[in-house]
C-alpha cells in the first residue's frame, strides 16, 4: 500500500494492472472534505424533503428507513453512519431554517 501511495504522489503509474474489487472500503484515493460535505448535504436534503427528516429529532426513524432501503439494494450501511452524515449535512442548513409543519 505504501508503494502505491508513493507512486501516486510521485505521478508514477501503479505497476499492477489489476482492477481492485469493491469491498466497500474507501480506496487509497480517499474522499476530499468538499466531497464529504457535498454528499452529506445531498443525503440530508433528500432525507428532509422526501422522508420528513427532522434535524432536531434525536430519535428519528429516518436513519433506520434509509438503512432498510440500502439493504434492499444490497448496500450495507449502518444507522450510525447514516446519522453521522445526516448530522454533518444539517450543519450547512441556514441558521433560521425550520422544517415545514
Amino acid at each position: 500500500m505504501l508503494d502505491r501511495i508513493a507512486q501516486r504522489d510521485s505521478g508514477e503509474t501503479p505497476q499492477s494492472n489489476d482492477i481492485p474489487k469493491d469491498d466497500g472500503k474507501v480506496s487509497d484515493k480517499s474522499l476530499e472534505g468538499r466531497e464529504i460535505a457535498s454528499m452529506s448535504k445531498l443525503l440530508t436534503a433528500i432525507a428532509i424533503t422526501e422522508y420528513g427528516y427532522d434535524t432536531q429529532n434525536r430519535r428519528s426513524p429516518i436513519p433506520r428507513e434509509i438503512q432498510e432501503l440500502a439493504d434492499l439494494l444490497g448496500l450495507s450501511l449502518s444507522q450510525d453512519t447514516i446519522r453521522k452524515y445526516l448530522k454533518t449535512g444539517a450543519k450547512y442548513l441556514l441558521r433560521d431554517w425550520k422544517p415545514d409543519s
